[in-house]
């Protein structure tokens, strides 16, 4: 489930009571620890989530190794995942439509139009900043 840090951080504390190990260790028993909480989740998703197609279904039959005020918390949060999906996939179909895509990469179009400004000796239009930043250079 997420938010689940600060329990693994006191997981991880009470181990150091009950055993001695150097402190390097920490950050192996921390991501052990967070990757058994990941196959846990999975496992519980695939058994007990996915098994059922409407949100009645799936609170009515919680799995046995989840207590059932964390079932309906686990079922409301992989519920929104799938609103999440939904969203991105719509996204997705949006960004396929573009006409004009950024050629500049992750560089800001302020940096851009400074450096148009140096070359053109002059502060640039709008209109230049976009042809600078959404079309492709042709190099020959």
């Amino acid at each position: 489930m997420y938010g689940v840090c600060y329990l693994i951080e006191n997981v991880v504390l009470e181990i150091k009571q009950i055993f001695e190990y150097p402190e390097v260790l920490d950050d192996w028993i921390y991501t052990k620890i967070n990757d058994r909480w990941n196959d846990h989740n999975f496992h519980v998703k695939k058994a007990a989530y996915k098994k059922w197609n409407t949100v009645e279904e799936r609170l009515a039959n919680p799995p046995h190794n989840v207590v059932e005020s964390q079932w309906r918390v686990l079922v409301e949060v992989w519920n929104t995942d799938l609103k999440k999906q939904a969203i991105c996939q719509i996204n997705k179909e949006k960004r396929e439509r573009k006409k004009f895509h950024h050629t500049t990469s992750s560089k800001p179009h302020a940096k851009c139009a400074e450096e148009l400004g140096k070359k053109l000796g002059r502060r640039p239009k709008r209109h230049e900043v976009f042809g600078a930043t959404h079309i492709k250079n042709k190099k020959t």
